[in-house]
């Protein structure tokens, strides 16, 4: 009948610690409590001294990381678009636009003659621009980014018949009186 032992034996590392004491590193650091046991024993023979654990371990053994803390975001803060439109017929067809939600940067308008449209930068996100558009009888803003179309931050559309019968869609031109817009186009 085999006899089972109820205390384990001491492994090779624990009988080195037990016959002589060994430096905190390596393998001794699993066995911390077993090796300051027995600093604290030889101290409690010098009451003159004070018994330390932060002296005898490594300074970077279980340091808790300091936590990263992220800057709050530096953009500028991002009103909904909103736009009030109104259509006056006269000897004149004319689109009084009146945006909140942005600031134009500039006076004017310039005109693009490759797409037959106004913009005129705004501040609304980086290099946005607000784009002015009439393709036959619809009338159509855009919020872009950096002047190409691929990026709309915003866009509606306004559809005018009269753009095909009685006013002519090509006279169209652009003015920002007072933070309105006014779009005109002359009869045919």
């Amino acid at each position: 009948m085999k006899r089972i032992r109820s205390i384990p034996p001491i492994t090779s590392t624990g009988s080195k610690i037990k016959n002589h004491s060994a430096p905190l590193s390596g393998l001794a650091n699993i066995s911390i409590g077993r090796y300051m046991s027995e600093i604290k024993k030889k101290n409690e023979d010098n009451d003159d001294q004070d018994f330390n654990i932060g002296k005898y371990s490594k300074s970077e053994f279980n340091k808790k990381t300091p936590e990263k803390h992220q800057s709050p975001c530096k953009d500028i803060e991002i009103k909904p678009i909103i736009c009030d439109k109104s259509i006056l017929k006269d000897k004149e067809l004319k689109i009084v636009l009146e945006f909140s939600g942005f600031n134009f940067l500039q006076n004017s308008f310039k005109y693009l003659e490759t797409t037959k449209s106004f913009f005129i930068p705004i501040e609304y996100k980086e290099d946005s621009y607000l784009t002015l558009t009439t393709s036959g009888d619809i009338f159509e803003y855009e919020i872009n980014y950096k002047e190409c179309n691929f990026n709309r931050y915003h866009r509606d559309e306004i559809y005018i018949p009269e753009l095909l019968t009685i006013y002519d869609s090509s006279t169209m031109y652009a003015t920002l009186k007072d933070n309105k817009i006014i779009i005109s186009y002359r009869k045919k």
